[in-house]
């Protein structure tokens, strides 16, 4: 206030503080990431939150439950497992950063043939026929048997006879193995 002849001028000075403002994160109503296995990675985009307060991006990072501890991933998880993901905005000039989780399974999925087992049958003395089968996921292997129900090897069967192969894949956390049989005949060579 400026003086006059009535009186001298006073100042004051003091301190304040504009404190940030909150900022909210947090998952959109019916956001389900969870889901079986199919070999691709778990996708979530900002479009999924909704956030207030700082104009930063959103940011998400990966955790995977591993007994009791939380483990970070620095990608998105692909296999079977127990997850969550951290939606996360950082402070800016005038708001305080946020973050929100949420958890999520990817589930082992069942396994299908994509291309069922086949084998042509063959004479006694020719080149062997190669089975084929393809499955959704998975390495196939073939054994043989001279019984449905015997014990199968690696080894293709010459002579002549009925025969059986069996087509495997090995299950593991992410899906389920499978197993197929089909029978075929080696003939005998004409004399």
């Amino acid at each position: 206030v400026a003086g006059t002849a009535d009186y001298t001028g006073l100042e004051a000075v003091t301190n304040f503080e504009i404190k940030k403002a909150d900022s909210t994160i947090s998952f959109n109503e019916g956001v389900s990431i969870g889901k079986e296995y199919n070999g691709e990675a778990v996708e979530i985009t900002a479009d999924d939150v909704t956030k207030t307060g700082s104009t930063n991006d959103v940011d998400f990072s990966w955790q995977q439950k591993e007994d009791d501890d939380w483990t970070d991933l620095t990608f998105a998880p692909v296999n079977a497992g127990s997850y969550r993901v951290i939606a996360s905005v950082k402070e800016d000039r005038n708001f305080k950063g946020a973050s929100a989780t949420i958890e999520f399974a990817i589930s082992q999925t069942t396994n299908e043939w994509t291309s069922e087992l086949s084998i042509e049958d063959w004479t006694y003395g020719q080149k062997a026929s190669t089975p084929t089968a393809t499955a959704q996921y998975g390495d196939v292997t073939f054994t043989y048997s001279d019984k449905k129900d015997g014990t199968y090897t690696d080894t293709v069967p010459t002579d002549a006879g009925t025969w059986y192969v069996k087509a495997s894949v090995a299950g593991n956390e992410n899906y389920t193995g499978l197993d197929a049989v089909n029978k075929f005949n080696i003939g005998k060579a004409n004399s």
